[in-house]
């Protein structure tokens, strides 16, 4: 298939009838090492976190949570990302508060998630200057970029768990 035939199919591909958490439980898989719950995810285990992952709708810009660490926050977000990679593919952004936690962020769970989940494997690949890259052609920027560059910067989605790097 031709570099124009690619485009023009996922030009047209329809758009997700899966929502962020329907997606999540049924291709997501928790890598073990990264959580002490292993496997497929279940969004009954967390049902709090339903809501903010079926944000993946069109007609939501922005959604801000308030709550307490170590309540699977991360594993939301990667969530989020997965469904995105997988259902509506699109240059995406998720911000941590240094480019040293960016890349351990990477390595210990970005990359976990898309080498075990069905639907991920195969679509990224490290890219240069160890930024990741999505699908050959979406680039994520990873770790504390300066406001004004943060402006420049366009994606799908972006995702962060810390406040203090917020767009």
């Amino acid at each position: 298939m031709g570099i124009w035939s690619k485009a023009w199919a996922q030009a047209c591909r329809p758009i997700s009838r899966l929502t962020g958490s329907q997606w999540a439980d049924k291709f997501r898989v928790v890598a073990s090492g990264t959580s002490p719950e292993a496997g497929m995810w279940r969004t009954s285990r967390t049902p709090y976190l339903q809501e903010p992952m079926d944000s993946t709708d069109r007609r939501t810009e922005i959604v801000v949570m308030c709550c307490s660490s170590q309540l699977g926050k991360s594993e939301m977000l990667l969530n989020i990302m997965g469904y995105y990679a997988d259902q509506e593919p699109a240059p995406q952004l998720m911000l941590q508060p240094t480019v040293e936690m960016a890349e351990a962020f990477s390595k210990e769970r970005i990359e976990p998630m898309f080498q075990n989940s069905p639907g991920l494997q195969g679509k990224l690949e490290e890219g240069k200057d160890g930024r990741v890259k999505h699908d050959d052609s979406h680039e994520a920027f990873l770790g504390r970029l300066p406001c004004s560059c943060r402006r420049e910067l366009t994606g799908r989605s972006c995702v962060s768990s810390d406040p203090c790097s917020s767009l």
